[in-house]
Parts: C-alpha cells; sequence; structure tokens
C-alpha cells in the first residue's frame, strides 16, 4: 500500500515536474559531476555544465532534515535561507564522480524538498552551479524556484564507502597543494579516513571550532563543520566535544566540499555529517600544545635580542618527559632547548640572539613518559620563522615570503615602517562600507606596499595625502589573504618633512595577474603596489551578474574577443575607489561598455573574494581609449574602417569631435545608455569617405553614449565617449 501511494504521489509530482523542465535533458549524477580532465590538469574544478539547467536523477545519502515532520532542524549548513542533500550516483560500481550536493531555498514549499529520506530514489531540475563562485570551487547543484521533487522509488541501500587518504586530496601542511587529479572525483561524494590525527583545533571568537587533520607524513587537510552535528556554536544540534591536538581518530566518514578560508578557496575539505561519522581512539589522551607563540613585541627582532617563547600546555594520560623548543639558524640542524616550567600549563624558553641576517626556524616540542610526541607546528617540516635585522624594517622584510600562502610571518607582532602614501584615504574611500583604506609604498620591487587599517573617523592615518613621506607604527595582520598594518594610535602616525617618493606603478599584463591565488608570487608580489594596465578593453559591463558587487573585466588588447580572453580577465573594482566609474545605477556615474579601450589604467592591485583586482583611485587614473575594438580581427579590409573621438572623456561644456573614414556610404546615429537617440545630428547618410563631426554637449547629461555608424554593405561599427563634469 505504501508503495502504492508512493507511486501515485510520483504521478501527481511528475506532472509538477514536467510543466517545468519538460525541455530539459534528463541526466544522472555522474553527468553533471564529472569535471573534463583537461581542466583537472590546469588545477581547476570548472565544468562545461556551470549554468546549465538539467534533471537529474539520484539516490538520496542525506537527508535536509533531521526527521521530518517531527525534527526539521536542519543537518548540513548551505547557506542561511537552503536545506541541502547530497545525492549518489545509481550505478553503485561508480566511484568516480558518484556525488553532488544539491541545495533547495527554504522559501519553496511546495518542493517537498524537505520529505527526502536516505534511500530514495529522486528526479530533480536543478540548475548546476558551484561553491565558492571560481575556478577551484566544486560542483553544486540548485533546485530551480517554482519546481517540485519527483520521488520514484525508496528504500535502497547504499554502497560502501571509498576508502581514501589525505594525500589524495592535498599534499604538505595548510596551505596544502590541492591533487585535482585524484581528488576531484570524490566532490559531493561520502568517503572514509582511517588513522588520521587530530594538528589543530582553534576555537574563533564566534565559538565555532577549526579542525586540521594530518597523516603520518604531515599532509593537511580541513575538517569543515558544515553539518549542524559539528557545529560548537549555538545553533549545533547535540552535544559535540571539538578533539583535541595529537587525538588520533580511527575513522572519519564525510563528504568532499569546497569552502573559502580567510578569503582563499579551499577545493577539497572533509564534512562528516552524522554523529557516528567521527570515531576517535579511546585510548588516545595525548599532552596537548594548546598554543604555542614568542612573547616578543617587535617583528624583527635585532642581532642583540634573544627572542622569548610561551608554551601553553594540557598533560595528557601520562605523565610529561620533556617541553622543549627546537630552532635552527639559516637552514641548519635543529638545537633543543628546554623550557621551564612556570605552572602547570605555561612554560617559556628563549631562543638566543643571532647575527644580523639570520634566518631563524622554530617549533614546540612535546612528550609523554609513553614517548607519544606532540609538535606544533604539527608537521614535521612545518616552523615558525623569523627574520634577524640590524637595520629599520622595510615593507619587503615583513611581507617575505617563507610558506606558499603569501601571508606574513609576522601576525600579531608591531613594526615601525617609514614610506610613501601612494592612495589615501580620498582615493579609496570604500563608501559602501565607510571604511577608507590608505596605501602606503617604500620601493619598487615586488613586496613593497602595504595598506593602513583604520577604522575611526578620528584615525590620524585618514589625513595623510597622496605622496606624503610618514611614520606609522601598529600590529601586523593577515586579513583575508591580504597583509595589512592595524591598531595605529594616532601617536604613532607621523607626517615626516619633505615629499615622499613617488614610485611608477608597476607596468603588467591581464593576463600576468588573471586567476592567480593569494600566494602566487606572480600576483603576490604586487599586492596593494600601484599598478598600470596599457591597452586594455572591457570585456563586461558587469562581472558577477546576475549579482552585482561593482566590479567589471578587463583584458589585455591583444586578448580581446580571442580563445584566450576569458583565462585572460583582470578584474576592475568601482565601488571601493573615487571615479565616475559604476557599474550600478548611480547618479553622475558612468558604466563602461564591452569593447570600450582603456589606453591606460592605474590603481591598486588588491586581492579580495578569492580574485585579484585593481582599485583605480581618481578619474586621472583612467584614460579611456579613443577607438573601440573590433573582436573580429580578421574582417575583409573592404568592411573595415576607422572611428575616434576626441577628448574622451569630455569634462567641460563644449563639442565632442567624431572623426570616422568609411569605404562605402554610411548613416550614423548616436545613442544613449538608454538606447535613445540624443543627437542633434539625427540620422544622416554620409558618402564615403572621411568626416568630422562636432557633437554639442552642453546639453547632455553625465554617462556613456554610443555612436554607431552603419554603413550600406550592412557593416557597422560603435563606439563609447563619456561625458563627466
Amino acid at each position: 500500500m505504501k508503495k502504492m501511494l508512493l507511486s501515485m504521489c510520483a504521478i501527481f509530482m511528475t506532472c509538477g515536474v514536467t510543466m517545468n523542465a519538460q525541455n530539459y535533458t534528463s541526466m544522472s549524477v555522474k553527468d553533471v559531476a564529472a569535471i573534463p580532465t583537461d581542466s583537472l590538469l590546469k588545477g581547476s574544478l570548472q565544468s562545461p555544465k556551470i549554468g546549465d539547467t538539467v534533471k537529474m536523477t539520484g539516490i538520496v545519502s542525506l537527508p535536509p532534515v533531521v526527521n521530518y515532520p517531527t525534527d526539521n532542524r536542519k543537518i548540513m549548513i548551505a547557506g542561511n535561507v537552503n536545506w541541502s542533500v547530497f545525492l549518489r550516483d545509481t550505478n553503485f560500481t561508480l566511484n568516480e564522480f558518484a556525488g553532488v550536493l544539491v541545495v533547495c531555498d527554504t522559501n519553496n514549499t511546495a518542493s517537498n524538498f524537505n520529505r527526502l529520506r536516505i534511500g530514495q530514489l529522486v528526479e530533480m531540475t536543478v540548475k548546476v552551479t558551484n561553491f565558492p563562485v571560481n575556478s577551484l570551487g566544486a560542483i553544486q547543484a540548485l533546485l530551480i524556484a517554482n519546481s517540485t521533487v519527483n520521488f520514484i522509488d525508496e528504500g535502497i541501500s547504499l554502497p560502501p564507502l571509498p576508502k581514501v587518504k589525505i594525500s589524495d586530496f592535498v599534499l604538505g601542511p595548510i596551505p596544502a597543494a590541492m591533487q585535482f587529479t585524484t581528488g576531484a572525483k570524490y566532490v559531493g561524494m561520502k568517503v572514509e579516513f582511517n588513522d588520521v590525527i587530530v594538528a589543530s583545533s582553534v576555537v574563533s571568537g564566534a565559538q565555532r571550532t577549526t579542525i586540521i587533520l594530518t597523516d603520518a607524513a604531515g599532509n593537511q587537510m580541513y575538517l569543515r563543520d558544515q553539518s549542524n552535528y559539528y557545529r560548537t556554536d549555538a545553533v549545533k544540534i547535540g552535544s559535540f566535544v571539538a578533539p583535541q591536538v595529537g587525538q588520533k581518530i580511527n575513522s572519519l566518514k564525510g563528504y568532499i566540499t569546497s569552502n573559502s578560508v580567510a578569503g582563499q578557496t579551499v577545493s577539497f575539505m572533509i564534512s562528516p555529517a552524522m554523529p557516528e561519522d567521527l570515531v576517535i581512539d579511546a585510548n588516545s589522551a595525548p599532552p596537548v600544545i594548546v598554543s604555542t607563540r614568542s612573547t616578543r613585541s617587535n617583528a624583527i627582532p635585532t642581532p642583540s635580542e634573544t627572542v622569548p617563547i610561551s608554551i601553553n600546555i594540557t598533560k595528557g594520560k601520562s605523565d610529561l618527559k620533556y617541553v622543549q623548543v627546537k630552532y635552527s639558524v639559516n637552514g641548519g640542524t635543529m638545537t633543543a632547548i628546554d623550557a621551564t616550567k612556570v605552572s602547570e600549563t605555561l612554560y617559556t624558553a628563549n631562543i638566543p640572539a643571532q647575527a644580523a641576517n639570520s634566518l631563524v626556524r622554530w617549533k614546540a616540542e612535546i612528550s609523554d613518559v609513553d614517548n607519544t610526541v606532540v609538535k606544533f607546528p604539527t608537521a614535521d617540516t612545518a616552523v615558525f620563522y623569523y627574520r634577524v635585522l640590524d637595520r629599520a624594517p622595510m615593507i619587503k622584510d615583513i611581507r617575505e615570503q617563507f610558506t606558499t600562502t603569501g601571508g606574513t610571518v609576522y601576525g600579531g607582532f608591531y613594526v615601525t615602517l617609514e614610506a610613501t602614501v601612494s592612495a589615501d584615504a580620498s582615493d579609496i574611500p570604500n563608501a559602501l562600507l565607510s571604511a577608507p583604506r590608505v596605501y602606503i609604498q617604500d620601493g619598487e620591487d615586488g613586496y613593497s606596499a602595504l595598506v593602513l587599517n583604520s577604522t575611526s573617523p578620528a584615525s590620524k592615518i585618514r589625513a595623510f595625502s597622496r605622496w606624503d613621506k610618514v611614520r606609522v607604527r601598529g600590529v601586523i595582520v593577515e586579513s583575508f589573504g591580504v597583509t595589512m598594518l592595524d591598531s595605529i594610535a594616532n601617536t604613532d602616525a607621523a607626517l615626516l618633512p619633505g615629499p615622499g617618493v613617488k614610485y611608477p606603478p608597476k607596468r603588467l599584463k591581464t593576463k600576468e595577474l588573471a586567476g592567480k591565488r593569494s600566494g602566487d608570487p606572480a600576483a603576490e608580489q604586487w599586492e596593494s603596489m600601484m599598478i598600470e594596465l596599457e591597452n586594455v578593453v572591457v570585456a563586461d559591463t558587469n562581472a558577477d551578474a546576475p549579482g552585482n558587487f561593482g566590479e567589471f573585466n578587463c583584458v589585455d588588447s591583444t586578448e580581446f574577443g580571442g580563445t584566450s580572453e576569458g583565462s585572460s580577465r583582470l578584474r576592475v573594482e568601482t565601488d571601493d575607489g573615487n571615479t565616475q566609474y559604476a557599474t550600478k545605477s548611480a547618479s553622475g556615474k558612468v558604466w563602461l561598455q564591452r569593447g570600450q579601450r582603456i589606453t591606460s589604467l592605474k590603481g591598486i592591485l588588491l586581492y579580495s573574494f578569492s580574485n585579484y583586482k585593481v582599485v583605480p583611485r581618481q578619474n586621472e587614473d583612467v584614460i579611456l581609449g579613443s577607438v573601440s575594438v573590433d573582436e573580429n580581427e580578421n574582417e575583409n579590409p573592404l568592411t573595415q574602417f576607422a572611428m575616434t573621438a576626441f577628448p574622451n572623456p569630455m569634462q567641460f561644456n563644449g563639442s565632442v569631435e567624431l572623426s570616422f573614414n568609411v569605404p562605402t556610404s554610411a548613416i550614423v546615429k548616436i545613442y544613449d545608455a538608454t538606447g535613445q537617440n540624443v543627437s542633434e545630428i539625427g540620422s544622416i547618410e554620409y558618402p564615403a569617405g572621411t568626416f568630422h563631426l562636432n557633437l554639442k554637449t552642453g546639453q547632455l547629461s553625465n554617462g556613456v553614449y554610443t555612436c554607431v555608424v552603419e554603413t550600406s554593405t550592412g557593416t557597422n561599427r560603435s563606439m563609447q565617449f563619456v561625458i563627466l563634469r
């Protein structure tokens, strides 16, 4: 009888789905989840399926709620307004690309999505997406609005989980190197790890716990608290207590997912779902290094300074054998120093003073009488760093790269810097957040700039002007992949005599920066520095359509319209700076259209939300070209003709001279951004030849205007000019 009712339900629901999805292609989970090998070889999780809407069939391997209808608490988090489930491919012989995360807006109450249970065979109409929304984000699917789930069968037993190793997904300590060719096939699937160890377990201010796992070789992977069963904050289900550093996990089952950490996408994380997915070794009660840190104040020690180390521990089931600091100088062998016991939980030690320019590596290590050894950092090759200098530090000293993250190793320490202001608070007002940024630079080499963070309107650094020579002292912070100086007291911000150095911008190509990850030296070294892009073309009006975050893409003119345009695009941020350009409706703002040439684009190189982008400061940082770019570079010369506009942009009352040379007769039309013909020229036909037309601009408002020339042969050319006052 139950089967009959289910079948009847399926008939009615199928009708609802068919109306919404009758023209959509039917696909299996693997059809949706599979990623082409060429993408994986490029270090990308991009799939040609992204953006497609399909009818997908699969088996529910994890339900959206604890126990519908009596307990409707969500199990997996996928945004604040979504239910989420994981589907498994119906072919149980598959152990690759056989799983996918599916999310559904909780406002879609007619979808029956919240009724899903483990073992049900279902069909859904979904749009293929990914998260995070970049080439490193995992494939997922979104149930389309106003659609319902088609229930086909139930009570299906799921196959055994594939057993995997951390090294299938990553190599090395955090930030580990992603192994796309061996790890991507498990995205969206539930897998099982055995015999891993907790390398880090840190509780945030929001009471969520970040857990890092390691194997015996030191490869490290994040355990993601995507399931409410594994949260340690107020929204948690049950009574989960995060395991401690050094604890052994006999078995860990979970789904392979992607997320962001400090603004950087991490392609592979393990997301345990149910309480029974984590099995800790009952005999594992090692000593724990709660924290260890140098307690010095300044980031860069001098040759006469010893460096104090503090180690906070928790004793395990057995007595301690030793607590040590181990250090090396300039890559030499490690020297052990026994730490002094201050209390049951606190030990201290001092690393001796070292010669100028020495590079010191160090770590903490403890052992109990059972010879259980715990290290921090946990991997054998992972260490803390500092450089010894006998001179005042420069920006490139605190940004010196010892790891592949791109981040500073001096976070939390103080430094005093003398530098030139390259962008002041009026250049980068960041008006939407009322949080202006000030940038300083002290050289032309890479890693020679950083941002000064000011949270108070009374902050003295907000009064600095571009090209001022300044001295500042503050705390070094790595925030979402960007190195900055924070906590700058007004007494520690001084304007120095004389002008600063007007460092020229670093000239780069968009393709040198496009798609680069945080930490990639090709882009990381120019973070926060002034750069210049020459002869670029606007690739789109909105980089995030249908969303809008104030950014458009530009691309080197040599790549525009070509096969490599997509991989050469660089974002331009318009919300943060103080220019007339925007991607949103705003009074007096200008939207640049695809094809607009930009002769010179200067600005600060910013890293945010997994992308490098350039932030122009003022209008003079954007010099528009006089000619728009045709995407068809190989067109018949008989149909080609040139167009120019001068001045462009036009910033005063007067006129814009439009020049064009046509091989045949042509008609000239001029439109505003709404498509209305606004010129007094009207639609006049011109014979073949060269023409110069003066368009009076006194009655035209600020904005982008398009001049269209249509030839008698059917060839059209258009170019944009901008009016700014």
